[in-house]
């Protein structure tokens, strides 16, 4: 279900796992499955080898092997990585292919895909201003021979002074028009070539930026695992510490239990001996009573014999000490077959016990024996366990430290490429703003220039002007008050009253006006609060 996919704008080859079905557990064993072809996608190698029938075999591809140093092409290197290619400093080795990870081919593609946008772009930036160039040269030749064209055909036809005048004055304004369209059009090229560079700046030091973000994450993303599995560590030597200790408890109620056992087996036993004394005793009183008796019945016997007066009567005792001695005899037999039946039933008894404590024993000693099996293999069992996340924990340090070797190598190829590239970009912007400012500063001095002969001019013409319109005020006044000292003291009186009313009425148009002119203030006021 795997399948072999190539990124764009690279040889390298990659295996990418399908999607199982998660329903196969539930389908019955014995019914046939058909066999699903996957869904073609447009980067798989072998797509175009893929045929319907689901029975063929598809051949397998052999995957080209990765060679564990990374060569460069010679198109996408800088000019300070060339200078640097004949240098004696060993670089350290890329990663061999067994070694990479799915993310170190993701990251060596995606610098490849980068270096080659960023060559792209750059043959694009210098052909576009190569043919802005020739562009602008073609259009100022054009003009320039169409200048000369007119200024031969104007030096070929005969003209009078006043026509030939105002054709150079058509001429010299036509050159100062396309010397100002010309500087227009170059003060524009600059201005975008500044832009151009200055936005070429701005996307290395975002790319510069997203880099080293893209670098922590990574960083922090293993320090995370790494924190993960030195955690898991602990808390399995924690879980081992503790079944240790539950052990040891363990143990410790068993060596109590036997502890118990024993005291009660030596409990019993020393019972059993006190009833076995007590039974003895018993046993030597009967025993001394029935001598006691036995010689008191044996005396009476005797006594009764001696005070016998016919032989008929002796003989009657006689048959009846016979008879009692028979029925002692038996008795005594009686007695001694139950104590050794009692005797037997204790010996049983005795040998049952110890059976049974010998087979408790045993079972005791198996299982401690197989739970010390088991201790042993779980023991093992967590060593290999700690061994081999301690392995882990080393190699993950040390392709931890491999990764961030090769970051750091790659952090100063990609600094050595961003210098390469910004020492000429700064260099061209560091002149061209250098230009500007010589420019700028010789067309503001010649604005000034301008500015200073015009504004000498405007004085003095301002001068002359001032001066007319004082002699012509100060006409104007006498003749106002020889006008006004012409009048009769009435007339004189009115005009005055008059000019007194006039300029009322001009105050008060103006302080309406001026009304006006508060109250759009404020209605526009009301409107932008509204808004």
């Amino acid at each position: 279900y795997h399948r072999r996919v190539k990124a764009e704008g690279s040889d390298e080859e990659m295996i990418i796992p399908g999607r199982r079905k998660n329903n196969r557990r539930n389908q019955p064993r014995n019914r046939q499955q058909p066999q699903q072809q996957s869904p073609l996608h447009p980067n798989d190698v072998n797509s175009h080898q893929r045929e319907p029938h689901p029975q063929q075999q598809r051949p397998r591809k052999q995957r080209p092997r990765v060679s564990t140093t990374t060569v460069a092409p010679t198109s996408e290197l800088a000019p300070g990585a060339l200078s640097n290619s004949h240098n004696n400093d060993v670089l350290p080795a890329s990663p061999t292919p067994q070694q990479m990870t799915q993310y170190d081919r993701k990251l060596q593609r995606q610098r490849q895909k980068e270096r080659r946008r960023q060559q792209r772009k750059k043959e694009r930036q210098e052909q576009n201003r190569q043919l802005r160039r020739e562009r602008q040269r073609k259009q100022r030749e054009e003009q320039l021979r169409l200048q000369r064209e007119r200024e031969q055909v104007q030096q070929e036809q005969p003209q009078p002074e006043v026509q030939e005048l105002r054709v150079r004055a058509a001429n010299h304004e036509q050159k100062e028009q396309q010397e100002k369209q010309l500087k227009e059009e170059q003060l524009q090229q600059e201005e975008q070539e500044r832009q151009q560079k200055e936005k070429q700046l701005r996307e290395l030091k975002d790319k510069q930026q997203r880099d080293q973000q893209e670098r922590e994450y990574q960083q922090r993303l293993r320090e995370r695992e790494l924190e993960q599995l030195k955690q898991r560590q602990a808390e399995e030597e924690r879980r081992r510490t503790a079944d240790d200790e539950a052990e040891k408890l363990r143990l410790e109620r068993i060596q109590k239990q036997r502890e118990r056992e024993a005291e009660q087996r030596r409990a019993r036993e020393e019972e059993m001996r006190k009833q076995r004394e007590e039974q003895e005793e018993i046993d030597r009183r009967n025993a001394a009573e029935r001598l006691a008796e036995e010689k008191r019945l044996r005396e009476e016997h005797e006594k009764r014999i001696a005070e016998a007066n016919s032989e008929q009567e002796k003989q009657l005792a006689e048959a009846r000490e016979n008879k009692r001695r028979e029925e002692q005899a038996l008795k005594e037999q009686l007695q001694e077959q139950e104590r050794q039946r009692q005797e037997q039933i204790r010996r049983e008894q005795e040998e049952e016990e110890k059976r049974l404590q010998l087979k408790r024993l045993e079972e005791t000693r198996i299982f401690e024996q197989r739970e010390l099996e088991r201790l042993h293999e779980e023991n093992k069992r967590r060593e290999e366990l700690q061994r081999a996340r301690e392995a882990e924990i080393a190699e993950r340090e040390a392709n931890e430290k491999r990764l961030e070797q090769e970051e750091e190598r790659l952090r100063k190829e990609m600094q050595e490429e961003e210098r390469a590239l910004k020492l000429p970009l700064e260099k061209e912007m560091r002149e061209a703003e250098e230009a500007r400012k010589a420019k700028e500063d010789a067309e503001r001095q010649e604005k000034e220039a301008k500015a200073a002969e015009q504004n000498r001019k405007l004085e003095a013409a301002k001068k002359a002007a001032d001066a007319l319109v004082q002699a012509t005020l100060e006409e104007k006044r006498r003749e106002y008050t020889s006008r006004i000292s012409a009048l009769s003291p009435e007339d004189q009186k009115k005009f005055i009253e008059m000019r007194k009313r006039r300029k009322q009425l001009k105050e008060q148009k103006l302080r309406e006006q001026n009304e006006k002119k508060l109250k759009r203030i404020q209605q526009a006021m009301r409107l932008n609060d509204a808004e």
